[in-house]
């Protein structure tokens, strides 16, 4: 009996433990869709694109000024290395499991190349790209949560901060062309964000 009751202690326990793991994970989760739908408002797109799977790469190509290129390398990578996979069977074969790892590859290089882009547009640098692929929520709660604004699209190689001039980093509000509040275009001539009412 005593062993009944030992062994239904366990599985009590590791329900418990699966069950925290499991509402951690959901917490991540639902954090990383606010972050994500944040800076997408910074940026000027709408905040719901990043529900949707695959479009959401496509918008941060926008964001980042990344070539359409990567997009489709990203998805069609992912797509084809997950059928891949499912050819294997039971007898995985190693010419199909290595094609499946090499599309898998070139679909997360893709990824990490659009993300990079989209960190220089919020005027961060390799380093963030780097926090990205080992800890890839953290770089989005910082881009959704954090002070950073939207300088543009950086998808050309030149990081929006480095290559401004003093004189356009010290141009009145009104010349500027997004807002400094949520990064929403602003349009030449308006004294104030038609997004945020923020006041130039």
């Amino acid at each position: 009996m005593d062993d009944y009751e030992s062994l239904g202690a366990i599985f009590a326990t590791l329900g418990v433990i699966i069950l925290i793991i499991l509402l951690i994970g959901l917490a991540l989760t639902i954090v990383t869709y606010v972050a994500n739908w944040k800076y997408f408002k910074k940026a000027g797109k709408p905040g719901w694109a990043c529900l949707i799977p695959y479009y959401i790469n496509y918008v941060n190509c926008e964001i980042g000024g990344t070539k359409i290129m990567w997009f489709v390398i990203a998805i069609a990578g992912s797509i084809v290395g997950a059928g891949l996979s499912s050819l294997g069977g039971d007898e995985p074969n190693a010419i199909i499991a290595l094609l499946s790892f090499a599309c898998s590859i070139m679909s997360l290089v893709a990824m990490i190349i659009i993300m990079h882009n989209v960190f220089k547009s919020f005027g961060y640098g390799a380093g963030m790209t780097v926090l990205f692929v080992f800890f890839p929520f953290v770089p989005i709660w910082i881009l959704g949560f954090g002070k950073a604004s939207y300088l543009g699209a950086s998808g050309n190689g030149v990081s929006p901060v480095a290559s401004a001039t003093p004189t356009a980093m010290n141009a009145p509000p009104e010349m500027s062309k997004f807002c400094p509040n949520c990064g929403h275009q602003v349009q030449p001539g308006e004294s104030f964000c038609t997004n945020c009412g923020a006041k130039f």
